[in-house]
């Protein structure tokens, strides 16, 4: 059964003022990332506004992130793409560079419109990269067919031979367990719905990916502590501030708000590439100081590093990426 313990962060893409890719960061970003308990990374996804930056510049997110990752630090590419053929050239480039494994949403604007189509377009990208296992990246609010992640595992599970499981991002825990459970659990289905990560618990996730944690990953910890050591209570407090935060993060602007609290913790990851709106410089302290209320903590940046333990998963993580 592949349990596939971790805590995955989608990183924010560091860009200049002028909008060009600020790469020069990444290695202080990933420190920080990882003394706040990130122990893999999830790159170009919606979180990294990976589909608008160019396939050049998507190549160069992932060659800095592989230069600077130490070799047992998971790092999951996502190369979904409005081309199919971008998509296959990241998959061939993710593997020639040492990713752990790659993902891909379903394209848009010409998305798929029946399981037959999707799966095909998927198994093309998966063969770009044979010694990687490819990851379905099941988000609800994609566009076009709309399908029970557990009907792709069962439409795909012959077809994908390095199928290895889902980023799933969705609400809907009923086929998330059925998912988890599918075919004895064989696949890793990581959690992605960072709101609802204390009852994906309850149904037996133990992996999660998400863009919240850029900021709010010593919250997850909390919760999966929590919940581990028994303490309802406890998790419940825990989520439901992941819960405020993330809602503070919404009524700011989504992703720009994380790139604007990343400010606190002395990153300055620039502006949203457009068309997606930077915050104002105006709206800065006010976004600050509701997280302030909320929950006090989260500028630290001294929380352990897990990396420097030894690991409490199930399966060690690097092996659960390649199983």
């Amino acid at each position: 059964m592949n349990t596939l313990d971790i805590r995955m962060v989608a990183p924010l893409t560091p860009l200049h003022a002028d909008g060009t890719l600020n790469t020069a960061l990444i290695s202080r970003q990933a420190d920080i990332l990882r003394r706040r308990g990130a122990q893999g990374f999830y790159l170009c996804g919606g979180t990294g506004e990976g589909q608008l930056l160019t396939v050049a510049e998507r190549k160069q997110i992932a060659e800095a992130w592989r230069d600077i990752l130490p070799a047992d630090v998971p790092m999951i590419v996502h190369v979904g793409s409005g081309s199919p053929m971008d998509a296959i050239d990241l998959a061939r480039h993710a593997q020639a560079i040492g990713a752990s494994g790659v993902s891909s949403v379903t394209p848009s604007p010409y998305a798929a419109r029946d399981m037959n189509a999707l799966v095909a377009h998927f198994a093309a990208i998966a063969a770009a990269a044979p010694a990687l296992p490819f990851y379905y990246y099941h988000n609800s609010a994609s566009p076009g067919l709309k399908i029970k992640a557990v009907d792709f595992l069962a439409a795909a599970q012959k077809k994908i031979p390095t199928l290895g499981g889902i980023k799933y991002t969705d609400a809907d825990l009923m086929d998330y367990s059925r998912a988890l459970r599918f075919d004895g659990g064989r696949y890793a289905v990581l959690y992605g719905k960072d709101e609802m990560s204390l009852g994906a618990l309850a149904m037996g996730a133990r992996g999660f990916i998400g863009g919240s944690y850029n900021i709010l990953c010593p919250l997850l910890r909390q919760v999966l502590q929590c919940w581990d050591d028994g303490q309802l209570d406890e998790a419940r407090r825990a989520q439901d501030m992941l819960i405020d935060c993330i809602s503070i993060f919404g009524r700011f602007g989504g992703l720009a708000a994380l790139k604007a609290a990343a400010l606190a913790l002395d990153l300055d990851l620039g502006p949203m590439r457009l068309p997606l709106a930077t915050v104002p410089v105006s709206d800065i302290p006010r976004l600050h100081a509701e997280l302030d209320a909320t929950w006090p903590q989260w500028k630290e940046t001294t929380f352990i590093c897990d990396q420097q333990q030894s690991s409490s998963s199930a399966i060690p993580v690097s092996a659960a990426l390649t199983s």
